[in-house]
């Protein structure tokens, strides 16, 4: 699950996993019924422990290899057409624009783009909200996730149509990885890891971490955060091929010393960075501060993202490629949500998503358009830009159009059950955000 990996999580489930990491034999076991306790055990070592997963030789250490995105050719750019989708995650567009409003030097960067602020996202979170993008393909729990993901990410018709035109591939996200042989052939910088305990001082201290979850202070909380993928990531790849990192600063530093390579093949990049999701570590200029909030967050997104597009420009390969920055949904602050990871009780206020796009050889001030877009239509957009579509006539729908537009909504770790809403008006407007009664269930 790529949001359980990247925020904080479900607390509750963490501590669990804690109390159950320390258990040891002697220690007493509660049955509950009805919150009343009707009975007291106490645990016994079978074998060396008295805690396995499931059975006795679940513990055994295996080594598995995961396809995994590296660094490869990062900024290798075709002098004849260039298609990049750069995801700055979690951006929440009214946040967002309140930001915007206090730098100016926002409207100079992002000149030669159209500025969409009615886009509407089709999910809350990444795992779903990606697939969407990339495809245009409704997940509906009519078949395993997994299925899905990976038919969308290895033969779309979108990655397909690319391929038959000439494109060259490469993936940079360190959000996924999939089983070995799932991803072949798909994009060019796909490198193969193997689980291994390469670093004990490391796994140690993501123990105590894991630890500090549940027992430190308050205060010392958000210097323990920890997620289980932490202890599963053991893995080693080449050493001739480096991971590629979503953080904001290891891509900012990229930019900053890596130089441009020509090629004259077409080439296509997804560029996936955390942008503004938590925890949150960046000021405006992407260094690690203490008080970091979502609001410094987005400032370092967009340092960021100036910063690449200048990049592009310097070397001559900005005006032959088609641009596309988007966040994959919003982002809903409320209360102490602004400094750390909360959710609100109906998972609402996360379905408006920034969305700009930039045409092939465009000229022009920053356009803003108030089109009612929804991210289903993403892919025709993308089609049409190729084609030599303006930014501003990439969509079939314009500024003062009327439609509903389809979210499908899910609690946090509850994607087996979707609710489908349709917004009927602005896409911040939660209001208008309605049930049609319709729901998705896993089988």
């Amino acid at each position: 699950d790529v949001e359980r990996s990247r925020g904080l999580g479900d607390v509750y489930k963490r501590q669990v996993l804690a109390d159950y990491c320390s258990m040891q034999a002697g220690d007493n076991v509660y049955f509950l019924s009805d919150r009343r306790i009707y009975g007291v055990g106490k645990l016994v070592n079978v074998g060396p422990d008295c805690k396995y997963k499931n059975f006795l030789d679940a513990n055994i250490f295996e080594k598995k290899e995961y396809a995994r995105f590296t660094k490869v050719d990062q900024f290798e750019m075709s002098t004849d057409t260039n298609f990049i989708i750069f995801l700055l995650d979690a951006v929440d567009e009214e946040c967002f624009w309140q930001v915007w409003q206090e730098h100016p030097e926002y409207e100079d960067a992002m000149t030669d783009f159209t500025f969409y602020n009615n886009a509407m996202s089709g999910y809350a979170y990444t795992e779903h909200s990606l697939p969407l993008i990339l495809s245009g393909e409704w997940f509906e729990n009519k078949e395993p996730f997994i299925d899905y993901r990976n038919r969308i990410f290895k033969s779309s018709p979108f990655f397909n149509y690319l391929r038959e035109q000439g494109y060259t591939l490469s993936n940079y996200d360190d959000e996924y990885k999939f089983e070995k042989g799932v991803m072949d052939g798909a994009f060019n910088n796909i490198t193969y890891t193997k689980s291994s305990l390469w670093d004990r001082s490391l796994f140690n201290t993501r123990i105590i971490k894991m630890v500090g979850m549940k027992y430190a202070p308050y205060v010392l909380k958000p210097y323990c955060w920890f997620n289980v993928s932490m202890l599963k990531n053991q893995e080693m790849g080449s050493k001739d091929e480096e991971l590629f990192s979503w953080r904001n600063d290891d891509f900012y530093k990229d930019v900053q010393e890596d130089d441009i390579t020509y090629v004259d093949g077409k080439r296509f990049k997804l560029i996936h960075l955390m942008g503004a999701h938590v925890p949150f570590y960046f000021d405006k200029d992407v260094n690690v501060i203490d008080d970091a909030d979502y609001y410094t967050s987005i400032e370092s997104s967009m340092t960021v993202t100036m910063a690449y597009l200048n990049k592009l420009r310097e070397a001559g390969v900005y005006d032959n490629s088609v641009i596309i920055i988007l966040s994959d949904h919003g982002y809903n602050i409320e209360g102490e949500a602004v400094k750390v990871a909360q959710k609100n009780e109906n998972e609402t206020g996360r379905q408006h998503p920034i969305l700009f796009v930039k045409g092939l050889n465009e000229s022009h001030d920053l356009q803003v358009s108030g089109a009612p877009i929804s991210y289903e239509d993403l892919v025709e957009a993308y089609y049409k830009l190729m084609d030599g579509a303006a930014s501003d006539d990439c969509f079939a729908y314009k500024e003062g159009d009327q439609r509903e537009r389809r979210y499908l909504l899910y609690k946090y770790l509850g994607e087996d059950h979707m609710v489908e809403y349709v917004q009927t008006g602005y896409a911040g407007d939660e209001s208008t955000l309605v049930p049609t009664g319709r729901v998705f269930d896993a089988k």
